[in-house]
């Protein structure tokens, strides 16, 4: 079989509070050397052993300022899936950005969480597949099984929107799955989630955040579900989500005082964990914190395709070069893309318009009497299970949503009341 009569399309991830990571692999031209290049700058250097490697890499090449959102346990269960289709070359530069051995089961909670793979095959390819492969993608991952002739998108899309709880929907296109499409390996994943301690809507205001007028929830709290450090180089704000079955996820923001872009090229998940085991809980102090956040909703775009080759993941999108046979001989991805979505909101984190619950304040304390957390220039998120420190979602926020846009939803709140 001559590799230019392939087209696979390899993994498609939902994540978050809404993110998803699509794998499109089409007939396209091989990598170019120019491509290759590495900035290597201050990109750690990859052996696939811990999660400094590969966890806030990905930040650290798009870190340009600008909001962003992905996730770094979608990518873990997409490079998984397509390892065990690889051999050789291609498996050693896969290897080297997988943090794990063996990933985490996740069961999935109605409208909360989900977590689901599958493989979409060709009608006419199904009988040129390696059943060994695919058995082991069911077995290991629990994936379902669907064919398809990709003359149109509809059950694709109907299949990503069922398993992200209804927050993605229309993700591919007929032009970009087709029948030149053989093979589609899809890990969706996707929570929906309240805080353990909801803001009140009628406290949310216009308030600095860089110079701008951003539209910032607060609250005064002294419990024991968020928790702060400050010293003279960051301030940290952690706030859990609600406690679903076994699963306890958090929501970190990391505010550096000077700037982030530069403190980005310096942060690891070692330095996060550091920072986490300083937190001290708004119960443990004397009256409580008084803590400011803005609202932010944004959808990001990864470049994940030239992030991997600079990393040192080339052979995987050259077709001379590819070792996919595993799966099938011939095959190579010309294309892998992961697209992200959040909802910061007073209720929680989801991937949804934002609805919140509204609970009135008598009256405004005297915040000179609290710890005071003040969440007011750009800062990086990570949204983690604290249970076996699996990092869901990462990101930065520099344009949160402003009052100006939102202000009038507030006041019409609050004549309604």
């Amino acid at each position: 079989m001559e590799k230019d009569n392939f087209s696979v399309l390899v993994g498609a991830v939902v994540v978050i509070i809404v993110s998803l990571t699509t794998f499109f692999v089409f007939k396209d031209d091989k990598v170019k050397e120019d491509d290759k290049k590495i900035d290597e700058g201050n990109i750690q250097n990859v052996d696939g052993k811990n999660q400094d490697d590969v966890v806030f890499n990905y930040l650290k090449l798009e870190n340009n300022g600008s909001n962003i959102i992905y996730s770094p346990l979608s990518m873990q269960y997409s490079f998984k899936m397509l390892i065990e289709g690889a051999q050789g070359e291609t498996r050693k530069q896969l290897e080297k950005i997988v943090v794990k051995e063996n990933l985490n089961n996740y069961k999935s909670i109605n409208n909360k969480l989900s977590l689901a793979n599958g493989i979409f095959l060709s009608d006419e390819y199904k009988d040129m597949i390696n059943i060994d492969y695919i058995n082991k993608i069911q077995n290991q991952f629990n994936a379902e099984l669907m064919y398809d002739d990709f003359s149109d998108v509809g059950k694709i899309n109907n299949w990503i929107s069922n398993k992200t709880l209804g927050i993605l929907e229309d993700i591919f296109k007929n032009e970009e799955i087709n029948s030149e499409t053989k093979m589609l390996l899809v890990n969706a994943l996707a929570i929906n989630m309240n805080w353990k301690n909801t803001f009140s809507e009628g406290s949310t205001n216009g308030s600095d955040f860089n110079g701008l007028i951003a539209t910032t929830m607060k609250m005064v709290s002294k419990d024991n579900s968020i928790s702060y450090y400050k010293d003279n180089e960051v301030t940290v704000l952690n706030m859990d989500l609600e406690e679903l079955d076994d699963n306890k996820f958090m929501f970190s923001a990391v505010m550096p005082q000077g700037d982030l872009s530069e403190y980005i090229n310096k942060f690891s998940v070692s330095k996060f964990s550091e920072l986490l085991s300083k937190s001290i809980k708004a119960s443990d102090t004397l009256n409580g914190i008084y803590l400011n956040i803005p609202k932010f909703s944004f959808v990001y775009d990864l470049k994940l395709k030239d992030d991997m080759i600079s990393l040192g993941v080339t052979d995987l999108f050259d077709y001379e070069k590819a070792d996919l046979s595993l799966i099938n001989p011939g095959l190579f991805v010309s294309d892998i893309i992961q697209k992200a979505k959040i909802d910061f909101t007073e209720k929680g984190v989801k991937a949804s318009a934002v609805s919140g619950t509204v609970i009135s304040e008598s009256s405004i304390p005297d915040y000179s009497d609290y710890e005071e957390v003040h969440i007011n220039r750009p800062f990086l998120f990570v949204i983690s299970d604290k249970n076996n420190n699996d990092i869901w979602f990462v990101g930065t926020i520099y344009n949160p949503n402003l009052w100006e846009n939102d202000k009038e939803n507030y006041i019409s709140n609050s004549s309604d009341n």
